[in-house]
């Protein structure tokens, strides 16, 4: 296992109606799990990436998903917690975050895992869990247990609140009826939308920063602190300048200051 984590930016524009591919997802989500489960690694992160506020410890600790041979499982409910976490249908899993059943076979790639995931069902009992071959999809090891991480740093959403505070930031910013509507349809049936990650301050109870994973006994190298300064003032510019370019071209987006940190939050 490669002990290095890889914490960096999305790789888009604050508030765009955009959502971070799943490699930049895989790679965030796995470093947000090794310092939650204290696995001794290397973290390099960059400033916007700190800045950024994301799943909180609570929220990503929920969107776990332990299973061990012999669990008692019932495979649709299995196949919707996956569809929740951001796992992409195929017909053959391939790459990271797809997902393809077959039958009681459950083929998965989660984010921190080398190959994808087999789960093998006999009933309503796990039967066997087995890594495999992405290329050949043959079999590889054989597993007795297993953590299934979430794709996307969104949380699983079951909140009767949900649809409320998105309609009332809507609502806050004027947007139309028709962008009114969907956001309702949306929110009450459940599915994802391309640049939904951008409202998790609106969607989750509540969201974290890297620092908030960190454990009291980290040591923190940082390089050459001014520039790293004049990353932080340079990002929270763009943040601001996108989100009135946000409020003047209409798509829902949160209040800036619960999903970014200003300057000021970040040097403390």
């Amino acid at each position: 296992e490669d002990a290095v984590a890889r914490y960096f930016g999305w790789e888009i524009l604050p508030f765009d109606a955009l959502s971070p591919t799943v490699e930049v997802s895989s790679s965030r989500i796995t470093a947000l799990a090794r310092l939650m489960r204290r696995t001794p690694t290397v973290v390099v992160a960059t400033v916007d990436a700190m800045m950024q506020r994301t799943l909180s410890v609570r929220d990503l600790a929920a969107a776990v998903r332990r299973l061990a041979t012999g669990d008692a499982i019932d495979r649709d409910e299995l196949v919707a917690a996956f569809d929740a976490a951001g796992y992409v249908r195929a017909s053959v899993v391939e790459e990271r975050g797809q997902l393809a059943v077959r039958g009681a076979v459950v083929d998965l790639f989660p984010p921190d895992t080398v190959s994808p995931i087999r789960l093998e069902l006999f009933g309503d009992e796990l039967e066997s869990i087995r890594t495999f071959d992405a290329a050949t999809q043959r079999s590889l090891a054989e597993l007795s247990a297993i953590e299934i991480l979430p794709v996307r740093e969104i949380p699983v959403i079951d909140d009767p609140l949900l649809s409320a505070r998105l309609l009332s930031r809507a609502r806050e910013l004027d947007l139309s009826s028709r962008d009114l509507r969907m956001i309702e349809e949306a929110a009450s049936s459940g599915s994802r939308w391309p640049g939904m990650e951008h409202l998790l301050p609106l969607i989750a109870t509540g969201t974290a920063t890297l620092w908030d994973y960190i454990p009291a006994e980290t040591l923190i190298v940082a390089f050459d602190e001014p520039a790293l300064l004049r990353s932080a003032e340079d990002f929270s510019t763009l943040v601001r300048e996108r989100a009135l370019r946000a409020q003047l071209e209409g798509p829902l987006f949160p209040e800036p200051a619960t999903a970014y940190e200003n300057t000021a939050e970040y040097q403390a």
